[in-house]
């Protein structure tokens, strides 16, 4: 029920409000977007995710580097770049996940 109230209220507040923010400058919808982000970045999940896979953690730091500093599609074209790069021969992550050797 929670969700169809907050789609309704979105939908209004876009209809009566989109107006209102095309004057908005530029500069203040970024700094928006970059309060909202820290709370979008979980540090602990990252080592979490490092700890258990190195190859997951490389995709993930490249995809959030890509997505930071240029857009979404070249982020998720870094992380797939970054994981097929891996199952080319002569690259080989050891099971133990602790070590990675190139050939």
């Amino acid at each position: 029920m929670s969700n169809i109230v907050m789609a309704i209220t979105v939908i209004i507040s876009l209809e009566l409000f989109t107006r209102l923010l095309y004057y908005t400058p530029i500069a203040i919808l970024a700094a928006i977007i970059l309060s909202a982000l820290p709370g979008l970045v979980d540090l602990h999940e990252a080592y979490n995710i490092w700890k258990i896979d190195k190859l997951d953690f490389l995709a993930c730091a490249g995809a959030f580097i890509g997505v930071l500093f240029a857009s979404v599609e070249i982020g998720l074209l870094a992380a797939v770049t970054l994981v097929s790069a891996f199952y080319f021969p002569g690259i080989h992550i050891h099971k133990d996940n602790k070590s990675m050797s190139i050939q």
